[in-house]
């Protein structure tokens, strides 16, 4: 694909056309374009443009593999089209006005942080009552709309999984990612999804990465130290408090469900 933002192009799928292809930015493993999609019987619509080369060609089929599923809920992302090609793979999605990233490191004012939560709550929630699991939540991996509606996206890591079922792949980037896989090989993906999401939920309400000041590869340290005195590989049944630990007190978010997002214990952890 052309990086001349002045050069229309055209990608022709088996069920849309998508043109005037502009180069918008770069993720992990994709590059984004903004475009137009046609689609039989539907109007010509702006889209963002995801592409995977075949370098990354099991992360492309995941998110194939999710748009299939049809997943209808008002706060996951909206597949208009994909397809793996013999060059890559295309995903298209609506375009959305911006990241929970962007929010929380800008200086605008937060007044629907509970809504906000219950969003998300309701979109994991929703996935994991289908047996999928995301295995990336990170504010990166959330948009909202102009109507400020939470939206989770990126499903190059998701598939399908049954509940209690474990895996050895270790998900999530290392910030978000369950204390379990300190400790053992292999853990459950559908508690890891909610770890992660009590992490970003804690980013949201501080609008501060926690951990940040970590260095690499003593995350499971200083982890230990700020909830101290609750060893990380514990797995009693008793109510840790975590989310209180981790924001010195000072949290806005009910601490009921964000300690049960982020119980040490992932056989308790739920949403």
């Amino acid at each position: 694909m052309s990086t001349n933002s002045y050069v229309s192009q055209i990608i022709v799928l088996t069920d849309a056309i998508i043109t005037d292809c502009t180069p918008f930015t770069s993720g992990g493993h994709s590059s984004i374009y903004t475009g137009k999609v046609n689609m039989k019987g539907s109007m010509t619509q702006n889209v963002i443009v995801k592409y995977l080369t075949n370098d990354f060609y099991t992360e492309g089929e995941n998110e194939v593999r999710f748009a299939r599923e049809q997943f209808r809920h008002p706060n996951i992302t909206e597949i208009i089209a994909a397809e793996t090609t013999p060059i890559g793979t295309y995903i298209c999605m609506p375009i959305y006005a911006r990241s929970m990233a962007d929010v929380i490191y800008s200086t605008d004012p937060i007044n629907d942080r509970l809504r906000l939560m219950s969003e998300l709550i309701a979109a994991l929630s929703h996935l994991h009552n289908n047996s999928f699991v995301h295995r990336d939540i990170k504010p990166e991996n959330i948009m909202l709309t102009s109507q400020r509606k939470v939206v989770l996206i990126d499903f190059s890591l998701s598939g399908l999984i049954q509940p209690g079922e474990v895996e050895e792949f270790a998900p999530h980037a290392e910030w978000y990612r369950g204390p379990e896989y300190y400790f053992h090989e292999q853990n459950d993906p559908m508690k890891a999804d909610i770890w992660a999401l009590g992490m970003t939920l804690i980013e949201f309400d501080t609008r501060k990465p926690i951990l940040s000041h970590a260095p690499n590869r003593t995350y499971c340290t200083y982890l230990s130290k700020l909830v101290y005195p609750v060893p990380l590989n514990d797995t009693s049944g008793r109510d840790h408090f975590i989310y209180q630990r981790l924001v010195n007190g000072n949290g806005t978010l009910p601490f009921k469900e964000m300690n049960n997002l982020l119980c040490i214990n992932p056989k308790l952890r739920t949403c």
